[in-house]
């Protein structure tokens, strides 16, 4: 009686310890695929910290060409992009020489800004050779290289889309709708830079491009100068 009584204990016991063994099998793949969602959340933060910086750097650089030379080296062409709703390739918004607005890039269904149009036209340098004049802004990089070389030796890179588009500016007085404040090129143009950095092999986002988009206005040209009395002042 005795004897079975400590075998039945025996067995019980390793029972337990089978039992806990696979409990904390569990708890360290839970661990650890729990550090690595971890891992990677901060490895996609940087990325998309990364190419918001690579699109400030687009957007001033261009911002600080003279106002004549902020206009593209030649139209980029329209790209039919298979995932339409959150299109992998910015091109999708273009529309022969058109671009179009989005409250949201990352959705295609996404109406225009408030208080602007569909699809503003593309400002392009008639200039048959651009370069010439020592300021050229491609629509399209590839294969820039961002940053040092990964562990793996490999060097990150990134392709970057340039958009400039013609903004039009309201500038006429509430109280005389035909006088024009801004006429001819008095106007402003409108800067979209998307960035979109190669695949992570950890499959960390942004695997879509990141956007950013500024007004840049002419420097040097203030509003017609008319009589102080017809302004109302």
């Amino acid at each position: 009686m005795l004897e079975r009584l400590r075998s039945e204990q025996a067995g019980f016991g390793i029972v337990e310890v089978l039992v806990a063994a696979v409990l904390l099998v569990i708890g360290i793949l839970a661990s650890i695929g729990a550090l690595d969602g971890a891992s990677k959340a901060s490895y996609s933060a940087q990325r998309h910290e990364q190419a918001i910086s690579i699109a400030q750097r687009e957007i001033e650089k261009i911002a600080a060409f003279p106002w004549d030379f902020v206009e593209l080296d030649s139209y980029p062409t329209t790209v039919v992009d298979p995932t339409p709703n959150n299109p992998a390739d910015p091109r999708a918004y273009v529309s022969g020489t058109n671009f179009a607005l989005k409250r949201n890039y990352y959705d295609s269904a996404a109406g225009p800004p408030s208080d602007s149009p569909a699809q503003e036209a593309m400002v392009r340098d008639p200039d048959a050779t651009p370069t010439a004049d020592g300021y050229s802004i491609p629509p399209l990089s590839q294969n820039v290289p961002v940053g040092p070389p990964s562990g793996s030796g490999v060097q990150p890179e990134a392709t970057i889309w340039r958009f400039v588009t013609r903004r039009d500016e309201d500038c006429s007085l509430v109280d005389l709708p035909l006088v024009d404040l801004c006429p001819g090129e008095q106007g402003a143009k409108r800067v979209t830079v998307a960035v979109a950095l190669e695949p992570a092999g950890n499959g960390a986002a942004p695997s879509k491009p990141t956007y950013l988009t500024t007004v840049v206005t002419e420097p040097d040209v203030a509003p017609l100068d008319l009589p102080l009395n017809l302004l109302g002042l």
